[in-house]
């Protein structure tokens, strides 16, 4: 099951970076360079991976979070699916006799497919697909 990142920022992040680049290409037309027409590009650039990458993976034995940039993935084990919890908004996996928190966040997370992740984990089975 694949958890998307939370749409409502990547379109923030898409009208601020916008909003960076006109300003900063009017400026750049007034012979002004001005750091906001870089901020804007990696703005733009931040709200097309928010939109295509995914945030985070849960399958079989193990929860995936992926890099933003890269193919970096930490990558978090269990054993049953009595040792993956949701709790507060965050995701816990029993390492052993502790819970470890694993750094995804409910509202980084699309609504939708947190609410699937929920329902997944009540019914004991986070790693089937539907």
């Amino acid at each position: 099951m694949t958890i998307r990142y939370n749409r409502v920022l990547a379109y923030a992040f898409m009208v601020l970076g916008a909003i960076n680049v006109a300003l900063g290409g009017w400026l750049l037309l007034l012979r002004s360079f001005n750091t906001s027409l870089v901020i804007g590009f990696v703005l733009l650039l931040l709200a097309a991976l928010y939109l295509t990458r995914p945030y985070f993976t849960i399958e079989k034995n193990q929860v995936v979070v992926s890099a933003m940039v890269g193919p970096v993935k930490r990558t978090f084990f269990f054993r049953t699916a009595e040792d993956v919890k949701v709790e507060g908004g965050r995701l816990f996996v029993r390492d052993g006799e502790r819970w470890k928190r694993v750094p995804v966040y409910r509202w980084m997370s699309d609504a939708a497919d947190w609410k699937a992740m929920e329902s997944k984990l009540a019914a004991g089975t986070p790693g089937q697909t539907v």
